[in-house]
């Protein structure tokens, strides 16, 4: 199509125009701003790796404790041990 008073090029020069570098990347992170993140990704990590250990002791120690308790049912006959009675203590 033919260029009629010269619209076309003016048209693509304003949609170059409308792209800077603000809205074409991304804003930086002031140093500050960078090394929040960084602690906050870090310490977030650790965390959750923590929790993940805990759990997993917390299973095996439970896994343990049924395992034992069964254990202990089949010898015992299935009677529950007697809890003893606590000693009184004398008045001085």
């Amino acid at each position: 199509m033919p260029d009629v008073g010269g619209r076309a090029g003016a048209a693509a020069e304003d949609e170059m125009a409308k792209v800077t570098r603000d809205n074409l990347f991304k804003p930086t992170l002031s140093r500050t701003e960078t090394k929040s993140r960084t602690t906050d990704e870090v310490s977030r990590a650790i965390t959750s790796a923590e929790v993940a250990q805990r759990e997993r002791k917390t299973a095996r120690l439970k896994a343990m404790r049924l395992a034992k308790e069964a254990e202990e049912r089949e010898k015992g006959g299935g009677e529950p041990p007697k809890k003893l009675a606590r000693a009184k203590r004398k008045k001085a």
